[in-house]
């Protein structure tokens, strides 16, 4: 099914552990409530195998209170300058920014071999998502899913993908 894709997020994400930089892309499938999460490593030249994310969980667990303090930081300069925000529009922008922050504060590396070249990646619930679990969650998060069957894997045109 072919559906509206969007780039939420791009941009690098240092991990001082294993002193490296890892090229992130966060793909919005709208008609499949699906973020894709593409990790590339520069130094490897490789792609880490995807991860997928249910956008509208990782919407509910945002804080809907700082999406209000951010969405107001956002019109005040328009509002001062006497236009008209066009609220929608800058809803959708402060929703999708707290959504990457949220997935990069848990995007971790799993995997990293620099003698093999290659490494994984994993989403790490944070001591705040344990706080609200259930006890008899298990370690992996609430907002993973798997792959949808109708989504058309995001097209990096710079990265060699790993299949």
């Amino acid at each position: 099914m072919p559906g509206k894709e969007e780039i939420i997020f791009q941009g690098a994400k240092p991990y001082w552990r294993t002193r490296n930089t890892v090229d992130v892309k966060l793909v919005l499938h709208t008609a499949l409530d699906v973020i894709e999460i593409v990790c590339y490593e520069p130094a490897f030249d490789k792609e880490a195998s995807r991860i997928y994310v249910r956008f509208s969980s990782v919407i509910a667990n945002l804080d809907q209170e700082e999406i209000g303090r951010k969405l107001e930081e956002v019109k005040e300069p328009i509002l001062r300058r006497r236009q008209v925000p066009d609220n929608a529009a800058l809803l959708k922008e402060v929703v999708q920014s707290s959504a990457s922050e949220y997935i990069l504060n848990r995007l971790h590396i799993a995997e990293f071999d620099a003698e093999k070249r290659s490494f994984s990646m994993e989403i790490k619930p944070t001591a705040r998502d344990a706080e609200g679990a259930q006890p008899d969650c298990t370690n992996t998060s609430p907002i993973l899913c798997a792959k949808p069957r109708k989504l058309s894997m995001f097209k990096s045109p710079l990265y060699r993908t790993l299949l």
